[in-house]
């Protein structure tokens, strides 16, 4: 049985990843990542904001925009705010791997969702 341990890891290692490189983003979707298969709500806040960050033509994909967002839509505090942003940031020293672990995470909440 998948331990939560796991895909919490995975999914911070994928948000590190964006932080890191906002390009990336777009390989993880690729690999039909969604919201649901983030097993932390926290996780799901900053997935929100940066897929709708992303998909707004006229935004930038970066830590203020983000902060920005999120505070408007009152997910700033809920999500960690600077403290949870902060660590994200200084998780991982590479973007490269970010679909990597977003296919391990479909994998875990493919799990999660046949309760094994």
């Amino acid at each position: 049985m998948m331990e939560v341990s796991q895909s919490l890891e995975c999914e911070r290692e994928v948000l590190a990843s964006v932080f890191i490189s906002p390009t990336s983003l777009r390989l993880i979707r690729a690999e039909g990542l969604e919201r649901d298969d983030f097993c932390a709500a926290r996780h799901r806040l900053w997935w929100d904001a940066l897929t709708t960050v992303e998909d707004d033509a006229d935004s930038v994909l970066d830590e203020v925009t983000l902060r920005d967002w999120m505070t408007t839509h009152g997910t700033w505090e809920q999500a960690g705010g600077a403290a949870a942003l902060l660590a994200l940031m200084g998780r991982s020293g590479s973007s490269a791997h970010g679909h990597v672990y977003a296919r391990k995470m479909r994998g875990y909440s493919r799990a999660r969702a046949i309760g094994t």
